[in-house]
């Protein structure tokens, strides 16, 4: 298979109504890759917790974060057909060879580093959700690594044989599409259950809810305000006021940051060359990623934010508090006592508020504040069905195909930069070593720990967000070089469309990361290391010193 031909994209583009829209779909296919790769841990983790602390209003944030993505990897596929070469190699050449080498970098490492959280989340839905009974010792270490080390080899597996070449990767592209569209289906048949369901969903909340309202990085939920108001005490008030605004903030830029990663942006061009696209397809690569990622992505985090905020929202953490929270007690036996203690104990000790007597709607916000784990979050379905195995099927299904779909497109995309970053070594070994980067994975049994698996997904995702910034002032300087795109230097109103889109998108991407960047610290010997700024500093350092050292390229 020699990819699609200018004659194949013609005849689709001549065809009419549905039938134009089926012909695309059928030719459709690195975006898929992209879909695969935000379809998975940190989507799923990001709608939840959206849905638990925010309910149907934050149903905006991951539609408003895939398009902003979306501007970036349409960007770079326009640059990519318009030069129909590596971009990595034309900005490592042409712009700034630090801009390049850390964008190159930065995606295996997180790649490397959001492998870990996919194969947590998979064991988790496997031992609790699917086949619970069929795994001895759950929360053993040996159980973990054995089952782990069996999803990788299959996965490895998979990815060696579909992804090495470009017929392989059209089977892999899809493979890719029928799991994305049996995750889609999974999550869409237990949003109608909830709507055939009494009391029904409210609609008009949920519409609504699709608007953005920035108000929530200041401000709580109006859901919260009757149990704050609780608090008599104003100095209590607003820590937890504070509290559930800082939880709110970690939710959106989570979530948000799980849309669109450094390694998606380093993946695409390397697909879309795969399949011997060029200038002819770069209308259709568009459409590709419209199709392709931004309707099931829409459809899929929707639905997990519906089902979570009709079920969880403004909700104690189940069995956690003695009697609703009307008692000063708590049952340690619960999943999220570790999580509760630590939440009281901040209170405690906060000088500010240490004097006021702790009343029982602090007990009950902390308990709301509580994150559940891929087994609790199943059980929410059981309410929809008389059967719970349907519920844990349905709802384990869906978790599992987008852990598993992820996990081998990160292996795809390490295997991509190890043949840009050592052109001279064979194909074959280069997709080998990207394959086995995957084998990090195996170590989550060691380094993930906490009190809710899931939620670890969502720091993976901020880490992978503090990067971005990377690859949208590349590209952004890339699409005003003319020395870069040549002829195919956008003019006019397209250049004027181009940029306001790409600033706009690199303004709230960069302001995002560096809220991410400021808010990751690392406790050393006593004190507190802003690590997350320093990584920004340093990057900044970087592409400053080798912009000095190379050409400096005017725009057009």
């Amino acid at each position: 298979m020699s990819g699609i031909s200018t004659s194949d994209l013609a005849q689709a583009e001549s065809a009419r109504g549905l039938g134009k829209v089926f012909a695309y779909f059928r030719l459709s296919g690195p975006a898929w890759v992209q879909s695969a790769i935000t379809l998975g841990g940190g989507t799923l983790a990001g709608a939840l917790y959206l849905g638990i602390i925010g309910g149907y209003s934050m149903l905006w944030v991951q539609p408003v974060a895939v398009a902003l993505g979306v501007v970036l990897l349409a960007a770079i596929a326009y640059v990519t057909l318009s030069i129909e070469r590596s971009p990595f190699e034309a900005i490592r050449t042409e712009i700034n060879p630090a801009l390049a080498w850390l964008w190159l970098i930065a995606s295996v490492v997180a790649c490397a580093v959001w492998t870990i959280p996919q194969f947590a989340l998979s064991y988790a839905v496997i031992s609790q959700n699917l086949i619970p009974s069929a795994i001895p010792d759950p929360d053993g270490s040996l159980t973990k690594l054995v089952v782990t080390a069996l999803v990788f080899v299959g996965i490895g597996g998979l990815t060696l044989r579909f992804g090495r070449d470009q017929k392989g990767l059209r089977v892999y592209e899809n493979v890719l599409k029928l799991l994305i569209a049996l995750v889609v289906l999974a999550f869409m048949v237990v949003v109608i259950k909830l709507a055939t369901s009494s009391p029904g969903l409210p609609w008009g909340t949920i519409f609504a809810g699709f608007i953005p309202d920035f108000s929530q990085f200041v401000d709580p939920i109006a859901g919260y305000e009757n149990v704050l108001s609780q608090i008599e005490d104003l100095a209590a008030r607003e820590y937890w006021r504070a509290e559930l605004v800082d939880a709110q903030r970690l939710r959106i830029i989570g979530a948000a940051s799980a849309a669109v990663g450094i390694n998606m942006t380093f993946v695409l061009p390397f697909t879309l060359l795969r399949q011997n696209w060029g200038r002819a397809h770069r209308r259709f690569a568009i459409f590709d990623l419209v199709v392709g990622m931004i309707v099931p992505f829409i459809i899929a985090t929707a639905c997990l934010v519906v089902v979570s905020a009709s079920v969880y929202h403004t909700q104690p953490f189940e069995g956690l508090l003695v009697d609703n929270g009307t008692t000063a007690q708590i049952d340690e036996a619960s999943p999220g006592s570790g999580a509760y203690n630590r939440l009281m104990a901040a209170r405690t000790n906060d000088l500010a508020v240490a004097t006021a007597s702790i009343v029982p709607a602090e007990r009950q916000i902390a308990s709301m504040l509580v994150n559940r784990d891929a087994a609790q979050l199943a059980r929410s379905l059981d309410q929809l069905t008389s059967n719970p195995v349907v519920a844990n099927s349905v709802f384990g299904f869906g978790v599992l195909a987008m852990g598993l779909s992820s996990i081998s497109a990160l292996m795809l995309i390490s295997s991509f930069a190890f043949q840009a970053a050592f052109p001279n070594m064979a194909k074959e070994n280069a997709h080998r070593l990207g394959v086995g980067l995957g084998a990090t994975g195996l170590l989550w049994p060691f380094v993930w720990q906490g009190d809710a698996q899931v939620f670890l997904a969502v720091s993976a995702s901020a880490l992978n967000y503090v990067m971005l910034p990377i690859a949208a002032i590349a590209f952004w300087i890339i699409m005003n070089s003319k020395r870069v795109l040549g002829d195919a230097l956008p003019t006019g109103k397209a250049k004027w469309i181009w940029n306001i889109l790409l600033g706009i998108s690199t303004l709230v991407i960069g302001s995002g990361a560096l809220y991410t960047a400021a808010s990751k610290k690392l406790m050393i010997a006593g004190h507190v290391l802003p690590v997350g700024m320093i990584a920004m500093v340093v990057m900044a350092v970087l592409i400053i010193v080798f912009q000095r050292w190379h050409p400096k390229e005017q725009a057009e």
